[in-house]
Formats: structure tokens, C-alpha cells, sequence
């Protein structure tokens, strides 16, 4: 039980943690490069929740893994015309 609530809590921070950390980010980063990580926070969800609590990685969890990587970078390359936009 003790798990439970250890997960949620941070879950809860994590969640918390990126919404503070766009907002810092914000004027410093194109909208492109934001649009990309804040896109990739499920990943790295699932990497930290294999990695810290234990998870198993289902294929399931490495399907819409690879699903959202397939379609940030094929928005990415939509959005750019085909070129890879820098962050300058």
C-alpha cells in the first residue's frame, strides 16, 4: 500500500516538475523543440518507472513508445518543411 502512494506521489511531482519546468522554458526554446520534449515525458515515464521502481517494459508500453516517437518526429518534419529546426 505503501508503494501505491509512494508511485502517485511522484507521479504527482513529476507531472508538476514539467509543467514548471515549460514555463521556465518558454521564452528560450522554439515552440518545435518544446512541442518535442514535452511529447517525450511519457517515455521518459516509462524508462524511469523500469528503471527506479521495477516495471516490465510490456510490448504494449514499447509500441506507443515508438508510436510517439514516429509521430513527434513526423510532425517535426511537417512542421519544418522537411528541415531540422535549431534552437538558436
Amino acid at each position: 500500500m505503501l508503494q501505491t502512494y509512494l508511485k502517485r506521489l511522484l507521479t504527482a511531482m513529476f507531472w508538476g516538475g514539467t509543467f514548471i519546468s515549460g514555463r521556465m522554458l518558454a521564452g528560450s526554446v522554439t515552440p518545435f523543440s518544446a512541442a518535442f520534449f514535452r511529447n517525450f515525458v511519457p517515455i521518459s515515464a516509462i524508462l524511469l518507472a523500469h528503471v527506479i521502481l521495477g516495471e516490465s517494459l510490456t510490448p504494449g508500453l514499447l509500441v506507443g513508445a515508438m508510436m510517439v516517437i514516429a509521430g513527434v518526429s513526423l510532425n517535426q518534419l511537417t512542421v519544418a518543411g522537411g528541415r531540422i529546426i535549431h534552437s538558436d
